[in-house]
Parts: structure tokens; C-alpha cells; sequence
């Protein structure tokens, strides 16, 4: 990424990831973390809604564990 140091990179992208358990530090580096297979799913979904390009809506007819919610602003 360019004009971005490591140490910005690294708290702004990686150490949340990392909190959230989805990376994990290892040999100097970073793998999957353990909290990521709690969410494949959900990203393989939102993916495959990418590709089709499909909206939230049109996603959340298709998907069953998708709910749509309004919140009142006013």
C-alpha cells in the first residue's frame, strides 16, 4: 500500500482483524484466525451476492439467516 508505513498499516487494517480473532500471529507473520470460521459463510454469501450483483435486499430474499431491520433516525 503505498504511503502507508507498517506500523499505520498495521493499526489501522490488521491489529482489529487480529482482536476480533479472525488473523492470528504466527513465524513473523499473520494466518486465519480461529474466529473465521464463524463468518465463511456469511462472506462466501455476501461474495456470491458481489458476483451476481445483487443488493442487500434482493440477497436477504434469497438467504434465510439474512433480516432486514429499519431503525428510526427521527
Amino acid at each position: 500500500m503505498q504511503g502507508v508505513s507498517l506500523g499505520v498499516f498495521q493499526e489501522i487494517y490488521l491489529t482489529p482483524l487480529w482482536k476480533q480473532g479472525l488473523i492470528a500471529e504466527a513465524d513473523g507473520g499473520y494466518v486465519v484466525g480461529p474466529q473465521w470460521e464463524l463468518i465463511r459463510p456469511y462472506q462466501e454469501a455476501l461474495q456470491k451476492a458481489r458476483e451476481a450483483n445483487l443488493t442487500i435486499e434482493a440477497l436477504a430474499h434469497q438467504e434465510p439467516w439474512l433480516v432486514r431491520e429499519e431503525l428510526s433516525l427521527g
